[in-house]
């Protein structure tokens, strides 16, 4: 009978959060964490914030080189993927490894320089959260879901430039 009735409070807890919100946050924590060093000195929570906007808009200013229809596709492959799956452990296990190992074919296939796999690897597995994290700002009237994939592609675009491409 306990059980019963801490399962059924734990629920009406979990209901009651904001989840999407909550991603969202999280989201951008994460992505301030793979594109800037945030703890090198001590930080207030404005300079968190600060940082975190100042790598979004980073990002938004990366040219988008030769690979975009192809990381278009990856994107495109991710999202059909998301969309068929609504277990979150089923996205990260199943989607991003296929997310992941698509965008280093793609990437072994089309550059030819020696790249910091490790960092390169760690910073495109956030990418998926500019997606997330994108509104369509940018747009009058257009395709929200064509501003946010090219938002995720400059992201990794991003990562390439500064861990496989060295021209950060």
């Amino acid at each position: 009978m306990h059980l019963k009735i801490g399962a059924m409070m734990i629920l009406r807890f979990h209901s009651k959060i904001n989840w999407k919100m909550t991603a969202v946050f999280l989201a951008a924590a994460i992505l301030l964490l793979a594109i800037m060093n945030p703890f090198q000195k001590k930080n207030s929570a404005w300079d968190f914030y600060r940082q975190m906007v100042t790598g979004y808009e980073a990002i938004q200013k990366v040219e988008l080189s030769e690979l975009e229809t192809e990381l278009k596709a990856v994107v495109k492959r991710r999202n059909d993927c998301y969309g068929n799956l609504s277990n979150f452990s089923s996205r990260l296990t199943v989607c991003r490894k296929h997310y992941l190992s698509d965008i280093l074919a793609l990437a072994r296939k089309n550059i030819k320089s020696s790249p910091s796999l490790g960092k390169f690897m760690l910073c495109v597995r956030e990418c998926p959260l500019v997606y997330a994290m994108c509104e369509g700002a940018g747009l009058n009237e257009g395709d929200i879901d064509l501003e946010c994939t090219v938002e995720e592609i400059q992201c990794i675009e991003s990562c390439l430039d500064k861990y496989w491409r060295g021209t950060d």
